[in-house]
């Protein structure tokens, strides 16, 4: 490990973890060997991560050799990628006639940004898969112009690349790509039109992509992030592309950050590229006038935190829980916390969701209960994760007909006044779609949240 950075080893950290997640078989599945098979999406996904870990520490080749070999054989007669397993990520809340597509352009993305050497059949084959849809939704056309670009199918990306430029939301000289779907597919969305942009850089194509950009950033949370894992990944991928074409070698700037009466000066060379410089803002509401001065590039976000007494929940799940008492001699010593879920929104089932249970002060999970879930398959509950007073329950997806996953908490303190215990719902590609509620184990009330 000598000579490692912090960044190579965490890595190799990740690098690590991913590997409990193989099958026999070489492909890779969400929850590893407590899935029948390995997933599409997730194996074509693995192997870029791979790929691109390569420059920092040291992967068996062998085990990229294996999970690229599976996916090439899951490749069907017309071409497209078989959906095999589930695809937790729901592609853009695609149409079923073209999330094939929205898949296949994912993986065929994936293995070609990771230099992986393709045989002229398998792209041409692709390529005629992705372009089999005729009428293909926002989505599908955004992830499927990017994917033609990078198998050379030069005049089909331009053409799909101007029908998404006529199909653009421009305001404030931003612009982005939208649809009725959660905002999480939107940001995907954009960051797939700006690869596409940055691929085919023409001078009228790097103004769409400086306003994509401008708008992407302007989605992020204060933590860098943005709604999800997988929108953070895209949209990342895509302002670094961006960023590489555009950069300066050269940064020297004056910032003036001035509020009200108080001004404060922040130098930024070079060598602060990768540094975040802060000016706390104490008295609210207050203006702030940024000035700049010098040559480079530099991004500035203004973070405000604040409490929610509630959030409005979603329509699209239901959740009710009721809490038991094991013993009618001693009512608070052991209990039984049984979570109905169901959806109920516009999809046939839900994506990937989680669902999080803060248990009352003083009470702790049964693990053994907790591992009955996981055995047991009509349950649907892959993984579980716990500490001394939370649960969280992880579903490959929820349909209509109502789950009930019920575990045993132990009280382990006994406390007088105890804290109320929170129970939350949520899907987690997109986690504005959640419901919560409130149980109080110590006194036994059922609580029901419809």
């Amino acid at each position: 490990m000598h000579g490692f950075c912090v960044k190579d080893t965490l890595v190799l950290s990740g690098y690590q973890r991913i590997l409990d997640y193989v099958h026999n078989d070489g492909s890779f599945s969400a929850f590893g060997y407590h899935d029948q098979s390995g997933s599409t999406f997730l194996t074509a996904f693995v192997v870029k991560v791979l790929q691109q870990s390569k420059e920092y520490v040291y992967i068996d080749q062998n085990v990229i050799n294996n999970a690229v070999r599976w996916i090439i054989n899951n490749q069907l007669e017309n071409g497209c990628f078989a959906t095999i397993s589930h695809v937790f990520h729901d592609m853009g809340g695609t149409l079923t006639e073209n999330s094939t597509a929205a898949l296949t352009s994912y993986v065929i993305i994936s293995l070609l940004e990771s230099g992986i050497e393709l045989s002229e059949k398998v792209k041409t084959n692709a390529k005629y898969c992705i372009r089999g849809h005729f009428s293909p939704d926002k989505y599908t056309l955004a992830i499927s112009t990017y994917a033609l670009s990078l198998i050379g199918w030069e005049s089909e990306a331009k053409r799909c690349l101007s029908k998404l430029l006529q199909v653009a939301t421009q305001q404030d000289n931003l612009v982005w790509w939208s649809s009725s779907g959660a905002a999480s597919t939107n940001i995907e969305m954009t960051a797939y039109v700006l690869m596409s942009l940055v691929y085919q850089n023409s001078t009228e194509n790097l103004i769409y992509a400086n306003a994509a950009v401008r708008w992407l950033i302007s989605q992020r949370g204060g933590h860098g992030g943005f709604i999800s894992t997988q929108d953070t990944v895209v949209a990342l991928d895509a302002i670094t592309k961006y960023a590489l074409l555009v950069h300066s070698s050269t940064t020297d700037l004056h910032v003036t950050v001035a509020l009200g009466q108080e001004e404060n000066e922040i130098i930024i060379k070079s060598k602060d590229r990768l540094k975040t410089k802060e000016q706390i803002v104490k008295k609210l509401p207050n203006k702030v006038d940024v000035t700049i001065e010098g040559k480079g590039c530099v991004l500035i976000q203004s973070n405000l935190d604040y409490n929610l007494e509630s959030v409005a929940n979603s329509e699209a799940f239901k959740l009710a829980v009721d809490v038991d008492s094991v013993s009618s001699s001693d009512q608070c010593s052991m209990a039984v916390v049984s979570a109905c879920v169901s959806y109920v929104g516009n999809a046939i089932h839900s994506n990937m969701a989680i669902l999080e249970i803060t248990l009352p002060s003083g009470y702790e999970p049964d693990r053994a209960s907790l591992f009955r879930l996981v055995e047991e398959n009509q349950s649907k509950v892959k993984k579980f994760e716990e500490s001394i007073n939370r649960v969280v329950l992880y579903f490959t997806e929820i349909d209509n007909e109502p789950i009930c996953v019920p575990f045993t908490i132990v009280e382990h303190s006994r406390i007088g006044s105890r804290m109320d215990a929170n129970v939350k719902l949520y899907d987690y590609y997109n986690p504005d779609i959640q419901v919560t509620m409130v149980i109080y184990v110590f006194s036994l009330i059922q609580t029901t949240a419809l």
